[in-house]
């Protein structure tokens, strides 16, 4: 085979490599989309659990507060009413959790990806790696 009968098939197929990172590229571009939405719904869900959870506790508040001006009858409702704090605390805390957690997977994942497009880009600038 010539050099340059060579050189032609090797440049016709370079054109399919690219087309292939483009779509790679634009795979890892959705999932990095999808990525970023999960990780944006899931701080912005945790808020919203943290800010009932601050208004449970604020409630109990006021409750504890009642009770104790009620006195003996109230201490019934002052165990109900520790129970309730005790309840938003122990949701206050998964809600942290699981907005640490899912923002250190998705940040990862976004990292993964940007370190996967990282070849992706020197193939569909022409320089292909091998």
């Amino acid at each position: 085979m010539s050099i340059a009968l060579s050189a032609r098939r090797r440049s016709q197929s370079e054109p399919t490599v690219s087309v292939g990172a483009e779509d790679e590229s634009d795979i890892s571009a959705l999932i990095e989309r999808l990525t970023a939405e999960v990780n944006q719904i899931a701080c912005e869900k945790t808020r919203s659990i943290q800010k009932i959870t601050n208004q449970m506790k604020m409630l109990a508040l006021n409750a504890l507060i009642e009770s104790s001006r009620a006195g003996a009858q109230g201490a019934g409702f002052a165990v109900v009413a520790q129970e309730v704090r005790s309840v938003g605390q122990q949701v206050e805390t998964i809600a942290r959790e699981l907005e640490d957690q899912l923002t250190k997977r998705t940040g990862n994942l976004m990292n993964s990806i940007g370190a996967h497009d990282r070849p992706l880009a020197r193939r569909a600038h022409g320089r292909i790696y091998r």
